[in-house]
């Protein structure tokens, strides 16, 4: 019997594997006057999958379209080759579909989701300002603490007179420091409007 419960060490025949593929795992166990060495087993790494999806776009007949995309489930570091194109698009007033390609990737399954442009003879309205308008949200921190947006909302006033509700995510917001004490004003900026909240 032993005295005391041994260190348990994973090693790998070569540098810790990162890519697709399968490895050669060993368990090796340490103690005083104790080694052993436990059978191989096999570690097999597939694919990581990730989804792009293509930003849904609205134009005025006349302006060049800008693609956006939003990527989910890419490792900070690694790089996809992603073209985002309409090839059906006329210039004409309509809707468009707008494509979204990715070059394969040994370490990564691909999904990707096609948007829509949709090109107006009528003026596209903008955002001409933005207000909190919750109640709910957090407004009190303890030092160390995190910023918490959960119930934070913004109204945003449009170009042609309409509003709406917008959800504000971390991004959005800048200004928030807790390591120290005192109140604290946070900026929200959304379609290049900006509006303040204390906290």
């Amino acid at each position: 019997l032993m005295d005391e419960v041994p260190d348990v060490t994973v090693t790998f025949n070569e540098d810790k594997p990162v890519n697709v593929g399968e490895y050669e795992v060993y368990a090796v166990t340490y103690a005083v006057n104790h080694y052993s060495t436990f059978d191989k087993a096999n570690l097999e790494i597939t694919k990581r999958p990730v989804t792009i999806t293509a930003d849904d776009l609205t134009i005025e007949v006349g302006v060049e379209p800008e693609f956006t995309y939003d990527v989910d489930g890419l490792v900070d570091g690694d790089e996809l080759e992603i073209t985002v194109s309409c090839p059906a698009y006329t210039g004409e007033a309509g809707e468009y579909e707008i494509v979204v390609e990715c070059e394969e990737h040994p370490n990564y399954e691909v999904t990707t989701e096609n948007g829509i442009l949709t090109v107006t003879d009528e003026p596209v309205a903008t955002v001409t300002g933005i207000e909190v308008n919750s109640t709910e949200h957090k407004t009190e921190y303890v030092v160390g603490e995190e910023l918490d947006v959960e119930d934070l909302t913004i109204e945003v006033t449009m170009s042609d007179g309409t509003t709406k509700t917008v959800a504000v995510t971390e991004d959005m917001v800048t200004g928030f420091d807790s390591t120290t004490t005192g109140t604290k004003t946070l900026t929200i900026t959304y379609e290049g409007e900006t509006t303040t909240y204390e906290v």
